[in-house]
């Protein structure tokens, strides 16, 4: 009977999708009055711990774990689900790490992958949760994450030393090859 009023899987997985896209958790007065009294880093963590709260609700949270794991078979959801509510929450990260750019907290970095993997952390342990079980104590993830944001003392760009060059061997088909690396110094 349900398609007696949804004409298809797709439209009803939308109407719910719909009807959890709250984002107001990113943003309200007490996110707007936080960039007065609150540092940068604490604004970051009151929009982690407020979207990790949103991600505890029961159908947020159903929600969450239907798009990412139907993502492939309802794109057009999942683009909804996107740009409703995770585009949303992350313009509002952007927003709070620019302010702490500007203010001399962060050094400069790469603000929309940064905020990207700030909205995304929280989502990522909700699978995680979901399909293995073990769930994280509440804030834990949080205080990682704002804890890992980079300091001012800190370069915000790692540079990696490039591999050796490996000896370009002809190999014969069907023979398997193995190489070992080893940082530079180590013998």
């Amino acid at each position: 009977t349900v398609y007696r009023y949804f004409p298809s899987k797709e439209a009803l997985f939308r109407a719910v999708v719909e009807r959890h896209l709250d984002s107001s958790w990113s943003r309200g007065r007490e996110i707007a009055e936080a960039y007065g009294t609150m540092t940068a880093r604490e604004v970051v963590a009151l929009l982690l711990s407020r979207w990790e709260a949103v991600l505890r609700e029961p159908g947020p949270r159903r929600v969450a774990i239907l798009v990412l794991r139907e993502a492939p078979l309802f794109p057009d959801c999942v683009a909804l689900y996107e740009s409703e509510l995770l585009t949303r929450g992350r313009l509002s990260f952007e927003r709070a790490l620019r302010h702490g750019i500007e203010r001399g907290e962060f050094p400069l970095l790469q603000i929309e992958a940064t905020a990207r993997a700030l909205i995304g952390a929280p989502l990522e342990q909700l699978l995680w949760e979901s399909t293995f079980g073990s769930p994280v104590e509440e804030g834990t993830q949080a205080a990682l994450m704002v804890r890992g944001l980079p300091r001012l003392d800190q370069r915000s760009v790692v540079e990696v030393p490039a591999p050796p060059t490996l000896p370009s061997e002809p190999v014969a088909p069907g023979t398997l090859r193995i190489t070992t690396l080893r940082p530079p110094g180590s013998h």
